[in-house]
């Protein structure tokens, strides 16, 4: 009785332990994006800068411009305009759809009238 109550408290402990919460893969999730977002990416109208300290830098095809900080958290890509241009200051969030060290794609966040699904490719020097 003694072992099987053992086997039983082995079985019920391993179990717990290898299971993984849905907040802990977005933590793990969120971390692996901003570490592999860092650098210089291309979509279908600009050329966006994400550095490591949470600044991005966007150089319109338009030739507009515009930088401020850049955050990701729950699979939502944010920015924080500092600059104003044509478009104004502003907050803008993303969902990222899927995310690669070399592809990403995402999409306004929220009611938009926009759905674009932006597609950008890292540039690797």
């Amino acid at each position: 009785m003694k072992k099987l109550i053992f086997f039983l408290c082995l079985s019920i402990s391993g179990s717990a332990i290898g299971q993984t919460s849905v907040k802990d893969v977005a933590v793990l999730q969120d971390k692996f994006i901003r570490q592999n977002i860092v650098g210089k990416w291309k979509d279908q109208n600009s050329t966006t800068i994400f550095k490591k300290n949470g600044t991005y830098s966007t150089a319109f095809d338009d030739g507009n411009a515009e930088s401020g900080k850049w955050s990701v958290e729950r699979n939502i890509l944010s920015f924080r305009g500092e600059v104003l241009d044509s478009y104004g200051a502003y907050f803008t969030v993303y969902n990222i759809l899927s995310f690669s060290p070399t592809k990403f794609e995402y999409q306004l966040a929220g009611i938009q009238s926009d759905s674009t699904i932006w597609i950008a490719f890292k540039i690797v020097k």
